[in-house]
């Protein structure tokens, strides 16, 4: 009895993996379909983002067959132009309360 109980249970948990056409896993197609290869190399603002996007576009080339990202264009890497400063008036100084007029009636 405790078999049978055993196989019902893990055929239903393994039921929700299968798909119709045959292909046992949660993402239908393969992962490969998930993410891209940049097209330019990319660069992580940290240490720790950089690690991220290299192990990620490793494992599209290496795994998935992807093509290696071109090098990176000087374009990108241009530093920004700092807009001009503009020149406004200073704002007014408010009206103290004591100096406020009343309304008057």
């Amino acid at each position: 009895m405790n078999r049978i109980i055993f196989v019902i249970c893990a055929g239903l948990t393994l039921g929700g993996c299968a798909s119709a056409d045959g292909k046992i896993g949660t993402v239908i197609g393969g992962e490969c379909r998930l993410f891209h290869t940049p097209e330019y190399e990319v660069r992580g603002r940290t240490a720790y983002d950089q690690k991220w996007i290299n192990v990620t576009t490793e494992a599209g080339v290496d795994g998935c067959g992807q093509p290696r990202p071109k090098a990176r264009p000087a374009s990108l890497d241009a530093p920004r132009v700092k807009a001009a400063p503009t020149a406004t008036a200073a704002p007014k100084p408010k009206k103290k309360w004591w100096k406020k007029t009343a309304p008057q009636s």
